[in-house]
């Protein structure tokens, strides 16, 4: 009987926290176009923050977003508030860019960071900022490379963890790992990092 009663606490708390589960639960009840309108306004960004920092091609960005709530809508009549609703988004659009770096991953452009495409960049305002120390872009740029190195399951847990600020239960759910497995993969991605840039580092002591 108190688990029983815990339990739907736990998922009333989660709701009552979570206005964009509220919002999914319109559209799923009674496909209310308003509420999903709202929600695409709320999270587009975030979906588009994510397939950027995966492929730096804002056109790239806004297909996977599209696709992604394309999505959403579809599985509107199965959803349920088992998480919160942002991290079941990026999911979503997490597997959408993971699709799309393996279709692509013998092409031999990639947009870079020059100047002639700085425009295009969506994410962190500041390194546009005049007072922005061209150390610290380069350190930026420097970070995003590794990043891009690492192994896909790898690169997926430091993305979301580190830039769009998952929790572990969130990256779980989002990732479909037990924490054991979670704390495994992102302490492999952060030694493959730190030693990447460590290297780099080293680099410059060098020069």
């Amino acid at each position: 009987m108190s688990r029983g009663s815990d339990s739907s606490k736990k998922k009333a708390v989660t709701l009552s926290e979570d206005p964009d589960a509220r919002l999914m639960l319109r559209v799923r009840d009674s496909d209310d176009q308003q509420a999903f309108q709202t929600l695409l306004e709320r999270n587009h960004q975030n979906v588009m923050n994510l397939a950027w920092r995966y492929f730096h091609d804002r056109q790239k960005a806004e297909d996977i977003a599209q696709e992604t709530f394309l999505r959403v809508y579809n599985a509107r009549k199965s959803y349920k508030p088992e998480a919160k609703f942002k991290t079941w988004l990026l999911r979503i659009a997490t597997n959408l860019c993971i699709s799309g770096l393996r279709k692509k991953r013998i092409q031999a452009h990639r947009l870079t960071m020059g100047e002639d495409n700085k425009d295009h960049e969506i994410t962190d305002d500041k390194a546009s900022d005049p007072a922005f120390a061209p150390e610290q872009r380069e350190i930026k740029d420097r970070v995003r490379a590794a990043v891009d190195t690492l192994p896909e399951r790898q690169r997926v847990a430091i993305i979301l963890s580190r830039f769009h600020g998952l929790t572990y239960p969130e990256l779980e759910k989002a990732l479909g790992l037990s924490r054991m497995a979670l704390k495994s993969l992102l302490h492999r991605a952060r030694e493959t990092l730190k030693q990447r840039l460590l290297d780099y580092m080293d680099e410059e002591e060098r020069a």
